[in-house]
């Protein structure tokens, strides 16, 4: 796939009113600092991602504030909420299990597992509250969510030795794609695309929270050294330095936060992942249902 295909993909995450306008002069200013980048094309992808991710969810928000889509703004803070109250919660857990630590509790430690079902209540509890009121899903949705989260993140952190971060958010996404899936195949048609729109949305939400959170914490060195390892200079270990990151502090939630600022840090990244997840399921969710059985 050639340089001018993938950013036509990706300029879909602009709202469709925004791409008729502005879709070809974008491509054009594209080719023209490709071919001016083409000794650095790391250093160029980042760089073009982090605008790219960034100004499309600034035209979604806009179009969403405008009323265009009541749903698709509700899902997506719902989302977002789920996220931080989740974050919150897996911090205090561990906070409180530090705070009563016994020497009979060597060895004990909160698993992935644990951590996993801890997202999958918060996020899918978040989403069952905007659902309700346009299907019933009720208790099924929170637990289907929750095992298959716990399921996602036992499966990614094993293997996240030898796989890629976007691997790690694919393998959760499915897992809790197919997870959710069993509960709306039963009440609308075309449910298996839930599936592919969760497993897409978590990678990009780990592409993003890798790319914000650099270009956040640039220049503030205590917080950068204890939560972004500096990544090469150059070349493709630069913008895998940035998902790794960004992984590390998406499962911040299995360590105690160090400090007050390393918990605000971590909650934000839960913030824009949760932020990004309802930004790009949206849209398949909101025509599943207006498809029901």
């Amino acid at each position: 796939m050639t340089a001018d295909r993938v950013y036509a993909a990706l300029l879909r995450l602009y709202p469709a009113e925004f791409r008729r306008e502005y879709s070809g002069p974008m491509l054009e200013a594209f080719r023209e600092l490709h071919r001016k980048a083409n000794d650095r094309p790391a250093r160029f992808w980042a760089l073009v991602l982090q605008d790219l991710v960034r100004s499309a969810l600034r035209e979604r928000l806009e179009v969403w504030s405008s009323r265009q889509d009541g749903f698709a703004l509700e899902w997506a803070l719902a989302c977002t909420a789920g996220a931080v109250i989740t974050g919150a919660l897996g911090s205090a857990l561990t906070w409180l299990f530090a705070y009563f630590y016994h020497p009979y509790l060597e060895g004990a430690a909160f698993q992935a597992g644990l951590y996993g079902a801890l997202v999958g209540i918060g996020l899918g509890g978040a989403q069952a509250v905007v659902l309700r009121r346009r299907v019933r899903l009720g208790t099924a949705w929170v637990l289907a969510s929750a095992a298959s989260a716990a399921a996602g993140f036992e499966t990614a952190t094993t293997l996240a030795g030898t796989a890629s971060p976007l691997t790690f958010g694919l393998i959760l996404g499915g897992f809790v794609g197919m997870g959710q899936w069993l509960i709306l195949r039963r009440r609308m048609l075309r449910a298996a695309w839930w599936i592919a729109a969760s497993a897409v949305a978590l990678p990009i939400g780990v592409l993003s929270c890798g790319l914000a959170m650099h270009g956040a914490l640039r220049g503030m060195n205590p917080l950068a050294d204890d939560l972004l390892a500096a990544a090469s200079p150059d070349g493709p270990a630069r913008l895998n330095g940035y998902l790794v990151d960004a992984v590390d502090l998406l499962l911040r939630g299995l360590n105690r936060p160090g400090s007050l600022q390393e918990l605000t840090v971590g909650l934000a990244v839960m913030a824009v992942c949760g932020m990004v997840v309802g930004l790009v399921t949206a849209k398949p969710l909101s025509s599943m249902l207006s498809r029901p059985r």
